[in-house]
């Protein structure tokens, strides 16, 4: 009996421990609260509100104490993205990781300097502006010392603690988000193609960076856009920030109050980055900018040398050499070039040919010499104009008279009825399409969710009318040929038409290299032989052979029931927590039952367009006034149970405006 209730005992402390780990996964040990706290160097009390919204509102009567308050808010919301960031920036994940991923994401990182570069810019900034970094540090480390921050689920699942933060790691964050907002470089033409293919250096490059940007899941942002519109409370800019298939949020949303001035800013936590914002004027700044291969000059620079420190202790030594905006591909293992030595039938030598000079690409981005924007980003958050040194600065302007323009050169522009438009992507030519042709919601309850594709309205007509009428279709075609007939353009999220179509343009790629040509597929047939058949135009042919294609591997993969042939089940792009993938569940990747569309107005990503594979988007519209307002639509995936994403789960539409009626306050003190 003793050994029996003893062995009870074990197996109910056993099934205790598994519930207690049960409810830890699931739930987590994140902070849900904050504290009062002193932070030395202080000028005065700041307060931080928050309304039932959740928005912080930070209220101080200096530029230096608003900042504090700031990285103390992005610290205490975001210590885990903004961790890692600093740490993906600086070259540091093998410290955290031991696995050789971790060691090429390093190797990489310190390729392209973020931190070096950081630190060098830092070293050149005023006084004013590094005393500004410095109040934003110790914001973020009094946040970081309380325990509860560092204790988070992520840092425990990976046993790594944040390290202290210091004044130039925002500007190595920045640096490291502006990169990834840049799309990767790539051979320009066939001539840069086959130096790529030659030089080994190069291809090392080009799969480093891509393996690099795949696993922070921080992209696609060069697809943002910008554009007025006007109902009956006045003039707003709305705006969409696209940033990759990351589960971890890129914006927070943040009131600022200081000398009877208030705005709402969406911030980039781990940075003083404010792309978008509304206060007495309303703006948008793309993070996007561009970077290029070319051909390098014959002398190399200095090389630079840096340590990547494992978690074992081991250190790797990283030689690198770069020049003012520029990364040097250059490989010292690769043999020289040796001179061409000619000879008669006789073996005699009869000439020499000096050897060429050999070839070193190089990637150029301006990001890759010492400079921030740090005074760009202060000049629009006190209303001033901004000059940009990385970023091109493209965007738009909203003042609160109602009088918008564009800032830069965005890739496109158009005036709107009562505004204007500008996109950072060829791509959004689509969307201004759509907003120009026609009347669309874009107020609060429509922000942004507009599926309908112009581009689609333009190109699949003339294939779909080559299926035949009702009735017409053939037999194995007659059900996707109805569902399509019956597609209204939109990429609805339960839409079984868009998803036949995309299939459908898909397998036709994948059979001829390429899209097909509407106005091939709808040419008129040629004149009847000598026995009056009249032969199928070969391009209307093509296309009903690939869409028997596209239905089969439909079939295949979802089977035949068409409900599951929907466009939120087929576009399956994965969302995921960068590097804890594999923490036992609670941080799985996982698909977001959403629509949209690279040519909508509502994000998605399509397999028709390559270049645009970013699942995960910020999109707001901003009010400029004395009493601004921000409509944010967007769903915080970070830290929600992933049970708790449903497929009729609506993305939440938030209206927040600094000033609201708190619900809690804290306040930071003066040390001392």
């Amino acid at each position: 009996m003793p050994r029996l209730l003893t062995a009870l005992a074990v197996l109910l402390l056993l099934l205790v421990g598994l519930g207690v780990l049960t409810w830890y996964l699931a739930f987590g040990v994140s902070p849900r609260t904050a504290d009062d706290a002193a932070v030395p160097g202080l000028g005065a009390e700041v307060s931080i509100t928050y309304d039932a919204d959740g928005l912080p509102t930070i209220a101080a009567s200096s530029e230096a104490d608003l900042v504090t308050g700031l990285g103390y808010v992005h610290a205490f919301h975001g210590a885990w993205p903004m961790a890692l960031w600093r740490q993906a920036a600086a070259g540091r994940l093998s410290g955290w990781l031991a696995d050789s991923t971790a060691l090429a994401l390093d190797r990489h990182a310190l390729a392209l300097g973020f931190e070096a570069l950081a630190r060098e810019t830092y070293r050149r900034l005023s006084e004013d502006e590094q005393a500004l970094l410095a109040a934003y540090a110790r914001g973020v480390n009094r946040a970081f010392e309380r325990g509860r921050l560092t204790e988070g689920d992520a840092f425990v699942l990976l046993d790594v603690h944040a390290d202290r933060w210091e004044p130039w790691d925002a500007l190595a964050v920045e640096r490291l988000v502006t990169y990834l907002a840049t799309p990767p470089v790539a051979p320009a033409d066939s001539v840069a193609a086959m130096a790529y293919r030659a030089h080994p250096a190069l291809r090392r490059f080009v799969a480093a960076d891509s393996t690099f940007r795949r696993a922070l899941g921080l992209g696609g942002m060069e697809h943002s856009l910008a554009f007025t519109v006007s109902d009956s409370t006045g003039s707003a800019l709305a705006q969409r920030i696209v940033y990759g298939t990351s589960a971890l949020p890129l914006v927070r949303e943040v009131g600022l109050r200081q000398g009877g001035r208030e705005m709402i800013v969406a911030t980039i936590p781990g940075t003083l980055m404010a792309p978008g914002g509304a206060g007495e004027r309303a703006w948008s700044i793309f993070l996007t900018s561009t970077a290029s291969l070319a051909q390098s000059p014959a002398e190399l620079p200095e090389p630079a040398y840096a340590r990547i420190v494992h978690r074992n202790g081991d250190e790797t030594l990283v030689t690198t050499y770069r020049r003012p905006g520029a990364l040097v591909l250059f490989d010292p293992a690769a043999p020289a070039p040796q001179p061409t030595v000619l000879r008669d039938t006789a073996g005699v030598v009869i000439d020499t040919i000096p050897a060429a000079a050999p070839t070193t690409w190089e990637v150029r981005w301006r990001g890759l010499a010492p400079g921030t924007d740090l005074a760009a980003w202060r000049a629009l958050l006190a209303g001033e104009e901004p000059a940009f040194t990385v970023l091109p600065g493209d965007g738009v302007l909203l003042d609160a008279d109602g009088q918008a323009r564009v800032l830069g050169s965005p890739a496109v522009t158009r005036p709107l009825p009562g505004g204007v438009f500008a996109g950072a992507h060829p791509l959004t030519r689509h969307v201004a399409d759509r907003l120009a042709a026609d009347t669309v919601e874009v107020g609060r309850d429509g922000l942004l969710a507009d599926a309908f594709s112009a581009w689609a309205a333009g190109f699949a007509p003339p294939l779909i009318r080559a299926l035949g009428g009702p009735g017409e279709s053939e037999d194995d075609l007659r059900d996707a040929a109805a569902y399509l007939r019956g597609w209204d353009f939109r990429f609805a999220p339960s839409s079984v038409g868009a998803a036949i179509f995309v299939r459908w343009m898909e397998a036709h790629r994948a059979a001829t290299g390429r899209l097909p040509d509407p106005a091939a597929v709808a040419a008129p047939p040629p004149p009847p032989d000598s026995l009056g058949r009249v032969a199928e135009v070969p391009a209307a042919a093509l296309a009903k052979q690939t869409l028997r294609l596209a239905v089969a591997q439909m079939r295949e993969e979802f089977g035949d029931d068409r409900a599951l042939w929907r466009w939120q089940n087929t576009q399956r792009t994965e969302i995921t927590y960068p590097f804890l993938e594999d923490a036992r569940g609670r941080f799985a990747p996982f698909h977001l039952p959403d629509g949209g569309h690279p040519t909508t107005l509502a994000w998605g990503p399509s397999v028709n367009f390559p270049e645009a594979t970013a699942a995960t988007a910020w999109a707001a519209l901003a009010r400029p006034s004395a009493n601004p307002s921000l409509d944010v639509r967007h769903r915080d995936i970070f830290g929600a149970v992933r049970a708790e994403i449903r497929p009729d789960d609506p993305v939440r539409t938030r209206t927040l405006a600094p000033g609201g009626e708190p619900v809690r306050t804290i306040r930071l003190s003066p040390a001392g």
